[in-house]
């Protein structure tokens, strides 16, 4: 098998910040793979990004004389967003929905290009730059930091809350299968509808059942994935499933359904600091922090703005 790299063992050899290395990594400079929850580089690209660094410095040595030979390079490495023109933000709840839309209408017509991925896949594109801002659930606030920290090493983010919420299993309006809790999913006369690795109601799913040491694979329908809560409430609507875990705020389209909550989560809003530096970005807590914008949110079945517009630490 090749060797893979650690960030320090990189950072060591370059002489060099373990910090500078997660940069370069998040820039694309260096091929990485993330195995469990660490990052690594394989030997090889190690070795072709030192052969291109070499290639560069021995280019830079040759430009001093004709300074021309770098200026396409050095217009590639202009910050991407110098002279954007819309932003991209991922999330897939109906808070996003009302944030877009103002961004759009009090940015002087900045159009906001929506990127419809759960909240782990949404932090893992804002780390390597794939999108400028995400919403994110992962539960309470403790738990949202230790996911954030994890996924974004050395990036300096803003956090505002957006609103809260209680996660919990949809059933049939009669509860018919008389689902209490989350044990009751592994029952054999009890069919689920699951959602994709990475979203929240997955990611509480797993930690309900690791917590009461449930076996997944003993669990029917536990395989059978959908890309969105609206997707569950249907099932169960029509009889395909008996129990789902989502989100509270969705049955708002499904008022026949039963819900029983198991979870307060807190959504909030995650972008690098370092956008606020133009006009859009600017005014996006501008917008999280009015009277208008909280009382949107408090309208939405099932949401919280009590906290609407704080900043997280």
């Amino acid at each position: 098998m090749e060797k893979m790299l650690t960030p320090q063992e990189i950072a060591d050899i370059l002489k060099i910040k373990k910090t500078t290395v997660y940069e370069m990594i998040k820039r694309g400079e260096m091929p990485s793979s993330k195995i469990g929850k660490q990052l690594r580089v394989r030997e090889t690209d190690f070795g072709v990004y030192l052969k291109n660094v070499t290639a560069l410095e021995s280019a830079e040595n040759v430009a001093q004389d004709k300074p021309e030979a770098l200026a396409e390079s050095s217009l590639l490495k202009q910050d991407y967003l110098k002279n954007m023109s819309g932003l991209v933000i991922s999330g897939q709840n109906p808070v996003m929905d009302l944030l877009c839309a103002h961004i759009e209408s009090e940015s002087e017509g900045c159009p906001v290009l929506r990127s419809v991925q759960n909240s782990y896949n949404s932090l893992y594109a804002l780390y390597f730059e794939k999108i400028h801002a995400a919403c994110v659930a992962f539960g309470g606030r403790e738990r949202n930091t230790a996911y954030i920290q994890r996924m974004t090493p050395g990036m300096d983010l803003l956090r505002i809350h957006l609103a809260k919420t209680q996660y919990g299993l949809y059933t049939d309006k009669e509860n018919t299968k008389t689902i209490e809790k989350i044990t009751d999913i592994a029952r054999p006369d009890v069919q689920l509808i699951n959602r994709e690795r990475g979203a929240t109601s997955r990611i509480l799913m797993d930690l309900g059942l690791s917590r009461e040491r449930i076996v997944q694979e003993k669990i029917n329908g536990y395989h059978k994935e959908v890309l969105s809560d609206l997707v569950c409430a249907a099932a169960i609507m029509s009889g395909k499933a008996d129990v789902a875990l989502g989100a509270a705020y969705t049955l708002g389209q499904f008022p026949n359904l039963n819900f029983i909550p198991l979870q307060e989560v807190h959504l909030e809003l995650v972008f690098d600091k370092k956008y606020l530096d133009y006009p859009a970005f600017k005014i996006i807590p501008e917008i999280i922090q009015s009277e208008v914008f909280k009382a949107e949110i408090a309208s939405i079945y099932a949401c919280d703005a009590s906290q609407t517009g704080e900043y997280c630490s």
